[in-house]
């Protein structure tokens, strides 16, 4: 008989493969109050995400147990109004800062509070949510809500390479810091490490998924645009050998564009289509849009 998978708000809940062995690490270094301390001030944290993306009527698929607190998967998140993402990411560590305001209005309105080592652990744990949260690297918060501010001007695709190479730097930051604890003092932070190796993961993956959401987005667009009669067309001019991975970057949900394809001389070689364009990605998005023109006159 299948067990039930465990929910919150409706949303499944799953743990991360590294989650056990952050956890046992956690307890044999004696940490099991920090890490109880840390789900108490995560559990805020993930319901105003979910409380954001459903207010948006956004889908929310799983909520993954991290090394690193936790990851809400929303559907079309890439593909949806970049502020949409801005405002799902902010409203974690938005939670997490209004919790630590209350905490520390707490403590100063019950002065036994100070000393009531739960009470600390919990304003610790809080805060170092928050402040890790605010970094803007992906797959953290605040990286996503970089990734959104950018993703209105450059594009989804450019905005993640941009998020995830931030959160690669992280990742090795933390690797670096690690090594030199080690070296320093003879003290491996295993948790530490563990904590790159997910960031530098996770933030590797986002690339392809803003790329895969922002197609799917534009074909769901193109559908509903010539279901309603309306289909704006914008003719970009761009030179024949232009990649189709970089002709990506030029779609936008809110237009169509038809690329010219021009030579040397400045003559029009043909038209290659949006259509044309995503049935290329992923396999093809190395090639030139000149390939893909070729490819449609020999048939």
């Amino acid at each position: 008989m299948r067990t039930p998978p465990v929910t919150l708000l409706g949303t499944p809940v799953r743990a991360h493969a590294l989650l056990p062995l952050t956890a046992l690490l956690a307890w044999r270094m004696g940490m099991g109050p920090e890490a109880l301390a840390l789900a108490a001030a995560l559990l805020p944290h993930e319901l105003a995400h979910l409380a954001a993306a459903r207010g948006l009527g956004m889908r929310t698929q799983e909520i993954v147990l991290t090394p690193l607190g936790a990851a809400i998967r929303v559907e079309s998140l890439w593909g949806g109004a970049p502020w949409r993402m801005a405002a799902v990411a902010l409203a974690g560590p938005a939670a997490s800062l209004l919790l630590l305001l209350g905490a520390a209005a707490a403590g100063g309105a019950w002065p036994a509070l100070r000393f009531a080592r739960p009470w600390l652990l919990f304003l610790r744990a809080d805060a170092a949510l928050f402040l890790v949260n605010c970094l803007p690297a992906l797959p953290l918060d605040g990286g996503r809500a970089l990734c959104a501010m950018l993703a209105a001007r450059t594009g989804p695709g450019r905005a993640a390479r941009i998020g995830a190479a931030a959160g690669c730097a992280l990742a090795g930051s933390m690797a670096a810091l690690a090594v030199w604890m080690g070296a320093r003092w003879g003290v491996w932070n295993l948790s530490l490490l563990i904590g790159a190796v997910y960031i530098a993961a996770c933030a590797l993956q986002e690339p392809r998924e803003a790329v895969s959401a922002a197609a799917e987005a534009l074909v769901l667009r193109r559908e509903e645009l010539r279901r309603a009669g309306a289909l704006p067309v914008r003719e970009m001019a761009v030179p024949a050998g232009t990649s189709v991975s970089r002709a990506l970057r030029e779609l936008r949900p809110g237009r169509v564009v038809t690329f010219c394809l021009m030579d040397r001389a400045m003559r029009c070689l043909g038209r290659v289509g949006e259509e044309r364009l995503l049935a290329a990605i992923p396999d093809r998005a190395g090639e030139s849009l000149l390939a893909l023109l070729e490819d449609r006159a020999e048939v």
